[in-house]
């Protein structure tokens, strides 16, 4: 019995290109495609359908964690009601501390009332008893925009609520046409991969601004485009999270539900701040102490309020799309070199733009004290909530100055004549000798 003999194998072409195609097989058709083109037509596609739909309801549990501050996770729970043309109802409930909060737009009024009672007695009017918390509401006028062609920014009535410090990822306002603006700065949208979410397979895409901080993640449903999940990162700083459920579309929904008219007896919050103070505007009071908040700056470092205490601070939310807070911001400049080594701290603090043009405003200028430049939750809530009396005003240049020891000592919204800026410049000097 001879020895085994081995046979040799001859690979032949053919065998080369069966490997590679077995190798390179993609799991359909669709993987060809360039991740950026394909992002882009499942994020518009979403968009669409949401804009296209003449009904949409659905649940969104939301919460958000910020990771430089010492607070536990906020949780909140909404549901939300859309009809064409105009009808906008949100039920909000806090998940922490049990609150509840309506939002209803019925066409001609944005309507809030909180079931569980009004959320910050400490912000009432004198006029309202605070044995009343559970019988006031806040109205605004729904205002469309000619030029739009929508009826406002239905996210920015959700600071009238009181319970939610930020706003939801997708803007309710998209599903009437609104962009904000937003969508005309994309930097770019990845498709990243295939995902189960709720058991329905979802294409996962990155959606990217200029702005650094603001980076979004979307789970979108391949079987009806809308999406199941969401979340928004801001550096390392904080995220949020948005889970979806009962997603409805083109389903009847009575107009009733998007009715509502306060009950005899009830009051309403903005007359009862107009008539407190037309001229504070939802400004916080001159003597009180600053509020705290901790957020990252251009540059990229940390800038917490508190550690400049020994220090007058003039806190300026402005943007580069508004002339007066250019001409502000170089005076402060101009004030800052000054005033070297003395103490002074101007911070310009911009929730408007994105972070490109904030850069090149800040170099064109020589702009040398720190700047915030930042798009997110939190630095809408630090703007709208933290140093505004709850009423939605949007208005800059917004100006306090604080001195060292943490104590607003002026506050004013708009420009600086020319005959005021001397004025104040004198005043903060007066502080800083003090």
């Amino acid at each position: 019995m001879g020895r085994p003999q081995c046979r040799t194998i001859r690979w032949s072409p053919i065998w080369n290109l069966l490997f590679i195609a077995l190798f390179l097989l993609p799991t359909s058709a669709s993987s060809f495609e360039d991740p950026i083109e394909k992002g882009h037509r499942i994020y518009q596609k979403m968009l669409q359908t949401i804009l296209s739909s003449q009904t949409l309801s659905y649940e969104v549990t939301w919460t958000s964690e910020t990771h430089l501050l010492d607070m536990d996770p906020e949780r909140i729970r909404y549901h939300v009601w859309l009809k064409k043309p105009h009808f906008v109802r949100i039920e909000v409930k806090d998940l922490s501390f049990f609150k509840e909060a309506v939002l209803i737009g019925d066409g001609k009024t944005f309507w809030s009332y909180w079931p569980t009672g009004y959320p910050r007695p400490y912000d009432l009017p004198d006029q309202i008893d605070e044995r009343d918390l559970d019988k006031v509401y806040f109205s605004l006028p729904m205002k469309r925009s000619e030029e739009q062609g929508h009826w406002g920014s239905v996210s920015h009535r959700f600071n009238t609520l009181g319970i939610v410090s930020g706003l939801p990822i997708l803007n309710p306002s998209h599903f009437f046409g609104s962009d904000l603006g937003f969508e005309r700065q994309l930097k770019a949208v990845i498709w990243k991969k295939e995902e189960i979410v709720q058991e329905i397979l979802c294409d996962v895409i990155e959606v990217s601004y200029p702005n650094r901080n603001r980076t979004l993640l979307y789970w979108v449903s391949t079987k009806n485009h809308f999406p199941l999940k969401a979340q928004e990162h801001f550096s390392d700083f904080a995220e949020i999270h948005e889970d979806w459920s009962n997603v409805k579309s083109n389903r009847p929904i009575s107009n009733d539900l998007f009715s509502w008219t306060p009950p005899e007896g009830w009051k309403d919050l903005n007359e009862a701040k107009k008539e407190k103070s037309s001229a504070k505007s939802g400004l916080l009071d001159v003597g009180r102490k600053a509020p705290e908040f901790q957020i990252e700056l251009l540059d990229g470092q940390a800038f917490s309020l508190s550690d400049h205490l020994g220090s007058v601070v003039w806190l300026s939310f402005w943007g580069v799309h508004c002339p007066p807070c250019k001409k502000e911001m170089e005076m402060l400049q101009r004030f800052f070199e000054e005033n070297e080594g003395r103490g002074f701290l101007p911070l310009g603090f911009n929730v408007w733009d994105d972070l490109s043009t904030v850069q090149e405003f800040v170099s064109k200028h020589n702009i040398e004290f720190p700047v915030v430049a930042e798009r997110s939750a939190y630095a809408d809530h630090v703007f709208l909530n933290l140093y505004q009396e709850g009423k939605g005003e949007s208005s800059i240049p917004l100006n306090y100055i604080i001195d060292k020891v943490g104590i607003i000592r002026k506050v004013w919204r708009g420009g600086i004549d020319p005959d005021q800026e001397q004025e104040l410049l004198n005043f903060v000097a007066s502080l800083l000798d003090a």
